[in-house]
């Protein structure tokens, strides 16, 4: 008698400790990892360049000819406000045509707005963010660009990758 209540206790006793161990080891099974929010500080780089209406841009090469570093080419957004184009001087003298890229350069985002602003030089692009397949940041903008090989300007979509 004394071994059947020994044995009912000891089973009383694992059977609490294995509910014990599978509801501790349960229990953060149901909270998923919070998605990071977008920022816009850091820095990226050039990913592509399309057509406004997201069809390959065909000329890119012609481009090419003229801005060879343009897969080169870096923003970075700085939490101070201030903001840097660079590692391709070629594509930085291209956009100066569109925005204020400069030293001195600033940026904010309002109302759905990324605003460039160096001096009077203002700027602002309705911009969208997403996502690649390998879920990196994509910051993409369009551009109005006259491509003199071309004769004509055309609307694109300048298209970053956060690094």
């Amino acid at each position: 008698m004394k071994t059947s209540t020994m044995m009912h206790k000891a089973l009383y006793f694992f059977s609490i400790l294995s509910l014990l161990f599978i509801t501790v080891s349960c229990k953060d099974d149901d909270k998923k990892d919070p998605e990071p929010e977008f920022s816009f500080v850091g820095e990226w780089k050039y990913n592509n360049l399309t057509m406004a209406n997201g069809a390959p841009f065909q000329m890119l090469s012609v481009l090419k000819t003229s801005i060879p570093c343009l897969e080169e080419t870096k923003f970075v957004f700085n939490a101070d406000k201030s903001f840097i184009a660079k590692d391709c001087q070629e594509a930085i003298e291209f956009l100066s045509a569109q925005m204020p890229v400069a030293p001195g350069t600033t940026w904010e985002e309002k109302d759905g707005k990324l605003i460039f602003t160096n001096g009077s030089n203002v700027a602002d692009f309705e911009y969208t963010k997403g996502k690649d397949a390998q879920s990196n940041d994509l910051l993409t903008f369009p551009i109005s660009v006259t491509i003199p090989q071309l004769g004509g300007a055309l609307d694109l979509k300048l298209v970053f990758q956060k690094n």
